[in-house]
């Protein structure tokens, strides 16, 4: 059970401080809650129960250097292939985007701008929808990036597109 006070990384959410714990009314029973604030938009909090394992298993220790540089080795070595179908791309990216690993965010964002660069080179854009779900996965896993190496924010993005594509 991590400390308050405690940095972690919430599925779905991103980077995150356990700001407390505490109890509160829920339809009428008692339930305690760990508290998040997202590090880079501490003005979002987060409501995670200590008795959901579903919940709290999206709730893991951040990455450490090693971690990362192992994540974006993952994700260099592997050859994106595109899903032309676009729900199954869909449901593929919105399952990615609720996981704790972080090698298949770094994999999602390589394959989007293999793909953005291809359709650039027959005069194509991408799919408004593939844009949304690129930025979703910068903004979970680049802070964290951040975060971890001490890096600063605007610096991340073209750091680690230069280490995977």
């Amino acid at each position: 059970m991590p400390d308050v006070g405690s940095i972690v990384y919430y599925a779905g959410s991103g980077v995150c401080r356990i700001a407390e714990t505490k109890e509160m009314e829920t339809a009428g029973a008692l339930r305690r809650y760990y508290v998040l604030t997202l590090l880079f938009k501490p003005a979002s909090t987060l409501y995670v129960p200590f008795d959901s394992e579903t919940l709290a298993a999206r709730m893991v220790p951040l990455l450490t250097p090693e971690e990362i540089d192992a994540a974006l080795a993952k994700a260099a070595s592997t050859e994106p292939d595109w899903e032309r179908n676009y729900r199954r791309r869909s449901d593929v990216f919105r399952r990615t985007l609720l996981t704790t690993d972080r090698a298949e965010l770094l994999f999602l964002i390589k394959a989007v701008y293999r793909h953005r660069r291809s359709l650039a080179e027959s005069g194509k854009i991408l799919h408004t929808t593939d844009d949304y779900f690129l930025r979703d996965a910068e903004d979970l896993v680049y802070p964290e990036i951040s975060h971890v190496l001490k890096m600063p924010l605007k610096d991340v993005s073209e750091w680690v597109l230069q280490k995977i594509l």
